[in-house]
């Protein structure tokens, strides 16, 4: 594939994008719809201090692959089956996901004690519980999540930059970023495959979902890099934000000692900045980061590939296009 970078704006690229096609919004519109009222009702229940928050995240995840994805292999088997717990476990997985998100906003700061972190902190912790509550009725999806929920706790007490050299930090970065978001996108699948009775393709399936997973997290890697690199070069003090394109751009360059110094201190001087310009200008980084995506992309087609015998493949490989074409091309 070829094609031209997206920029993507932190914060809005999601809400208005994600439209499927007529097929499969027809396909699961109205589990969708009983989605979208569990969602509404666990903003009103919220406490008046943490809503408008809520409703930021609400809107940032209208796509809803969680329970889009979810719903696709419940239906799969249970087409002519409606079942009333259905909307429920699939709003519970997206009522996660919002929570993770919460919980990744609060980290992007330092200051603690800011509003808007408190904010994102207690409106994750609210989200947990209501997701949690929303599929207590099934001790498997319980236990799925909490494991999310450890492996996202356990990726934030990983080796710090300096404590482990450069190649394993990246393996280990990479190790997180599968850990943080993309594992609840294996879990709504294996549920989804447990709930509709389709346990055979449960290995395939949730393979398929956590390269989709890993896609969505890289692309943003390089995304969020883009918009936010020239914000710490030029405004002091401004610490480095540790990405994947930074530590390619590090791994890379001749000048890596010097690099890894500036990390050490929030502010720069002018011959740093001017190094850190001509690395990020001379490195091929988005190179590297199209590899890693093309790698995800490859081995989540071949995984759904394997699912031969799966009725709704067409609908997980638009899915896949989808994101791969959202997240990094436009085409020329």
């Amino acid at each position: 594939m070829k094609g031209e970078l997206l920029h993507i704006n932190h914060r809005k690229e999601i809400g208005q994008e994600a439209r499927y096609s007529q097929e499969l919004t027809d396909f699961i519109g109205i589990e969708m719809e009983q989605v979208e009222e569990y969602l509404k009702r666990t903003i009103s229940d919220a406490p008046v201090s943490l809503k408008h928050n809520l409703y930021s995240l609400s809107y940032l995840y209208q796509g809803r692959i969680c329970s889009t994805l979810f719903l696709i292999c419940v239906k799969m088997y249970q087409y002519k089956k409606r079942n009333l717990q259905t909307a429920r476990f699939a709003a519970s997985m997206e009522v996660l996901n919002m929570a993770l998100t919460a919980h990744q906003f609060a980290q992007k700061d330092n200051n603690y004690k800011s509003y808007y972190q408190v904010s994102d902190l207690l409106g994750g912790d609210y989200l947990f519980s209501v997701a949690l509550f929303l599929a207590c009725d099934v001790p498997q999806a319980v236990k799925g999540m909490t494991e999310v929920i450890n492996k996202y706790v356990e990726a934030e007490f990983m080796p710090s930059l300096g404590e482990v050299d450069l190649s394993r930090y990246k393996r280990s970065y990479l190790q997180r970023l599968s850990y943080q978001k993309a594992s609840i996108l294996p879990l709504s699948c294996t549920l989804g495959c447990w709930f509709g009775g389709m346990t055979s393709l449960k290995k395939e399936i949730a393979y398929f979902a956590h390269s989709l997973g890993m896609i969505r997290q890289v692309s943003k890697e390089l995304t969020e890099f883009e918009a936010n690199y020239t914000t710490w070069l030029k405004n002091t003090p401004r610490k480095i934000i540790i990405s994947l394109p930074v530590i390619y751009i590090i791994e890379v360059s001749p000048h890596r000692e010097a690099l890894l110094k500036t990390l050490e201190r929030s502010f720069f001087h002018k011959n740093e900045r001017e190094l850190w310009e001509k690395e990020i200008k001379n490195s091929n980084y988005r190179d590297y980061i199209i590899n890693l995506l093309n790698q995800n992309y490859n081995r989540a087609y071949l995984a759904i590939d394997k699912a031969s015998s799966h009725e709704g493949k067409h609908y997980f490989l638009e899915i896949l296009e989808k994101e791969i074409k959202k997240a990094l091309f436009r085409p020329v």
